[in-house]
Parts: C-alpha cells; structure tokens; sequence
C-alpha cells in the first residue's frame, strides 16, 4: 500500500478505524470522568455522558464482529485468551462497557468511578499493545499506547468540557504525531517508508490541521464550544484512518501471544 491508495486503505480497514475509535471515546469518558468537579448541575450532566460512553462501547463491541476474518464465527474468540492481545482488548472493552453501565446507573458512587477509570487505562493499554506488531520498528514500541491514551484524553475532555486536560492532551497529541513521522525518517528504509506514507496521506494533514485549529482556539478563549468538540472529534478519526491506512503492517492485524 503506497501513500497514493490510502483512501483505499481506509475502506479496507475501516472496521478496526470505527473499532479502536468508538471504544477510545467511551474508555475517554471513563478515564475523565473520576477528575470532573461534583457541583450538582455537572452531575446530572456526568451521569449523562457516562451513558454515552456505554453507548460508544456498545458501538465498539458491535464492530468486533466485523474486524475478525469471518464475522460469523467472532464469538470464537475467547478460545484465544491466553494466547491473543486481540482477543484481551475484546474482553477488556466488554468489561469496560460492563462497567460504565453500572457507574451511569449508580452515579453517586465514587468508587464506582475508580475501578471504571482504571478499567478504561488498562483496556486502553492493551489496545496499544494490540497494535504494536512485533518486528515492525515503527510501531513495535509505546507510539500506538501513547496515541489511544492521548486521542481518550482529548474526547473525553470534550464531553465533560474539561478544559485542562482538554489543552494538555492536544498538545501531546500534536506534538506526537509531528515527532514520530520525523523520527520515522531518520530510521531504518522500513521507517523511512512509513515515514513517507503518513506525510504523503491527506487524512493525516487534515487531521493534524484540525487538531492544531482546536487547540488554538483553546488559547484564544476561555470555554469549550461544540466547535472545539467537532475539531477534536473529526481529527482523531482523520488520524486514526491515517494510523490503519498508511502504517501496512497493522491493517495484517498478525496476533502475536500475550506474555
């Protein structure tokens, strides 16, 4: 796949971008939800966006169904527990769904909040482990963790109208994805390459563009609009097309054992 036929390449794996994408926005307001402030307006308002994050998840789950070989047979993935990241990230993502459904449900409860957020960090620490592919230099490393932690940082920011977190996850984020591809091209000629088609994709430039429009706007205001949210929300899945369609060895989704 060359940096010419992304487009193609989005098509071919958009399962696994609308996968990693919806759950990334649900383990998001798990991990931001524990840190918002308690006044009474903003709880009735968190109990809310918790259900949207179950809502997500429920998307996420749904989409596994079609990122396997043969979407008929998908329930057979729990005999690769043990022996799959894949098959973990399933399960981690089902239990995360299990557990925001609860926190909507019994709001009230903090600890409730704890456990899901820690349950959202873990699940999205094996989603990063899913797609480091081994003996891929590019990624075979804590580019693809940082990334889904930051991009969960960013949404769930702009549910819950944390500007904080919001700003600081932005700039992570465009920070990463401006280093990385330069690192890339300083490496090996399989580096190189990768390098070469993520500066070559227009999702990755109008991703990063966005992203980059966001956090200024941030800079320039005090509040978060629903065009920051709408910035943020469309770059992350312009990027994250960029991540399936322009990095080959992911969209191979090789399964390689859970030590």
């Amino acid at each position: 796949m060359t940096a010419d036929n992304s487009i193609l390449g989005f098509w071919d794996n958009l399962p696994l971008v609308l996968f990693t994408y919806f759950a990334q926005v649900g383990l998001g307001v798990g991990l931001v939800g524990v840190f918002v402030r308690k006044d009474l307006e903003s709880i009735r308002r968190q109990r809310w966006i918790y259900l949207v994050g179950f809502i997500c998840l429920c998307i996420a789950l749904f989409l596994t169904f079609f990122h396997f070989g043969e979407p008929s047979h998908a329930l057979n993935v729990v005999y690769g527990l043990g022996t799959s990241w894949l098959t973990l990230e399933t399960i981690m993502v089902s239990i995360s769904l299990g557990f925001m459904l609860v926190t909507f449900i019994v709001h009230s409860a903090m600890w409730l909040k704890i456990v899901t957020a820690v349950l959202s960090f873990i699940t999205i620490f094996v989603q990063g482990l899913t797609y480091a592919a081994p003996n891929f230099a590019p990624i075979n490393n804590a580019f693809p963790f940082t990334f889904f932690l930051l991009s969960a940082i960013a949404m769930g920011s702009s549910l819950f109208y944390v500007r904080g977190s919001q700003v600081a996850s932005l700039t992570g984020l465009i920070s990463l994805l401006v280093t990385v591809p330069c690192v890339w091209s300083s490496g090996s000629e399989v580096m190189l390459a990768t390098s070469y088609m993520w500066a070559g994709s227009v999702y990755y430039w109008s991703g990063l563009t966005l992203l980059s429009a966001a956090l200024f706007l941030n800079a320039i205001k005090k509040n978060i609009l629903l065009i920051d949210l709408l910035l943020i929300f469309i770059g992350l899945f312009l990027v994250r097309i960029t991540f399936f369609a322009s990095t080959p060895i992911v969209s191979t989704l090789i399964e390689h054992p859970v030590n």
